[in-house]
């Protein structure tokens, strides 16, 4: 076996997760959004390793206008629609203008990706309108792939049921495996679906020091002992059980990781060469109070 092409192709897989370029973002980020001058070095070492993808949005704060100030071009940028507001007169023209306005905050000709932010618009009364909307950026050569981003398996299967798209942006992580144990991993694989994964972290809970978790967590405290004692135990850092156990799926695409220094790209990087798909199942959990983060009481 090559090893060094193996974590190559490993590495390629990471996708930056933009967020807190943007942003304070993350329930358990304590530095703020990231500089300018970060974002440059963080981008100039991820490309100089071998990752191609970005992961971004125009709900993201200034995030794309800061990506289009340092500069993105020979990236593949995917980017996300936000949610169709109550105000919108004509949800077709919303979609177009907003990947028209995320092309031009980014200064890109073309995005790898547009993604709806909200799958719930996709299955309203104005699906079908908005789906074509988005075949027709495609067509336009706005974008290259078109697809949604969820929360859930049944999400997914709500979706395929009456779309065709080429990209799914899941949750999937140690402690929320459903992904998998759906077996819409394998069956988007199978379908030639691109799967990107994010929260592999759980925003930083999984990360984080026990004295460090927020208060508000505690209900799940038997989850986050078994973590810390399974860590202990390996004499395994966190952050590397979390990207080995995502990276021991090969029908992952993309892993989509937040990155607020130069130091936690390496310590992503390095990570990357770890594989950790036997964690024990009793860390995780299916409550969604605990893995959708868009129910967490801020």
């Amino acid at each position: 076996m090559n090893r060094g092409a193996d974590l190559s192709e490993r590495v390629s897989r990471i996708c930056i997760g933009t967020a807190q370029f943007g942003m304070s973002y993350g329930i358990t980020n304590r530095h703020g959004q990231v500089g300018p001058a970060a974002v440059s070095s963080i981008l100039a070492r991820a490309a100089g390793v071998g990752i191609d993808t970005l992961d971004t949005a125009a709900a993201y704060g200034d995030c794309e206008a800061v990506l289009g100030r340092v500069g993105v071009a020979g990236w593949r940028v995917v980017s996300k629609v936000p949610p169709l507001p109550e105000s919108a007169v004509d949800p077709a023209v919303w979609v177009l203008e907003s990947v028209e306005r995320s092309l031009a905050r980014l200064d890109i000709p073309c995005l790898y990706g547009v993604l709806l932010h909200q799958c719930s618009d996709l299955l309203g009364s104005h699906g079908d309108v908005i789906y074509d909307a988005l075949v027709e950026a495609r067509r336009r050569g706005w974008c290259r792939k078109i697809g949604v981003s969820v929360y859930g398996p049944s999400d997914i299967a709500a979706v395929l049921q009456r779309f065709q798209i080429d990209i799914v942006q899941s949750p999937f992580s140690v402690a929320d495996r459903r992904l998998a144990r759906s077996g819409w991993l394998g069956r988007l694989h199978n379908a030639g679906i691109e799967t990107h994964v994010r929260s592999i972290y759980l925003q930083g809970l999984l990360l984080a020091p026990k004295a460090e978790r927020p208060t508000g967590f505690s209900r799940w405290q038997q989850l986050w002992d078994s973590w810390d004692q399974w860590l202990q135990r390996e004499n395994v850092a966190p952050i590397t059980a979390c990207v080995g156990f995502v990276m021991a799926y090969p029908e992952v695409g993309r892993i989509v990781v937040g990155v607020e220094s130069l130091e936690q790209l390496d310590e992503t990087l390095a990570a990357c060469n770890a594989s950790f798909e036997r964690i024990p199942d009793w860390i995780s959990s299916e409550d969604p109070d605990l893995v959708e983060p868009s129910r967490w009481k801020k």
